[in-house]
């Protein structure tokens, strides 16, 4: 950094993550389950709306909700199939599955896409129901599990709440927003 020339110069990022980190970006999900964590009517007693003039919309923002929360809190409110790529290098404790929480078995797979039997890998539980950690001495390993809520009555209160704040928002401001020349929201 010079002060002197009011310039910062930063260390160029790399490419791929050092440690411990989902590779690809996100996992890839299968097997959705189609049942939201909140039906219509729940939202429009939120809203403080009667009548069916904005059930489609409704029905859109939940999902559309749903899926943001999701990816915030990289939690399953859904039941799915989970595929994740991991880069595990460093720690003791175990690298935290992604979108859990986690039911049922883990299956592991070589970067080659070969099965690994259980012994070359450890999935322990975590401190919170459904958590779960990967202990495996390879540097990088293929997942695929069962994950997510599953029952509506299940989720946390705290999360529907964060849905409907979010359902709220959208629908409150929808048509507020514009897309400038590159596909960028503009406020």
């Amino acid at each position: 950094m010079n002060y002197r020339r009011n310039e910062d110069k930063w260390p160029v990022a790399p490419e791929r993550p050092l440690y411990n980190a989902v590779l690809d970006g996100e996992p890839s999900f299968s097997d959705e389950g189609t049942t939201e964590p909140l039906t219509p009517d729940q939202v429009k007693e939120w809203l403080r709306i009667t009548g069916s003039t904005n059930d489609s919309v409704i029905t859109m923002l939940i999902t559309a909700s749903r899926r943001e929360i999701e990816r915030e809190l990289q939690v399953s409110l859904i039941t799915r199939t989970v595929m994740v790529r991991i880069k595990y290098e460093v720690g003791e404790s175990g690298f935290k599955l992604p979108y859990g929480p986690v039911r049922g078995s883990v299956t592991a797979y070589a970067t080659d896409g070969e099965e690994l039997d259980s012994g070359s890998y450890e999935i322990r539980d975590g401190a919170s129901p459904g958590d779960k950690y990967l202990m495996t001495h390879f540097s990088e390993i293929k997942l695929e599990y069962e994950a997510g809520y599953t029952s509506p009555g299940s989720i946390p209160a705290d999360i529907k709440l964060k849905i409907l704040d979010r359902i709220n928002y959208h629908f409150r401001n929808r048509g507020d927003k514009r897309l400038n020349s590159t596909g960028q929201w503009l406020v």
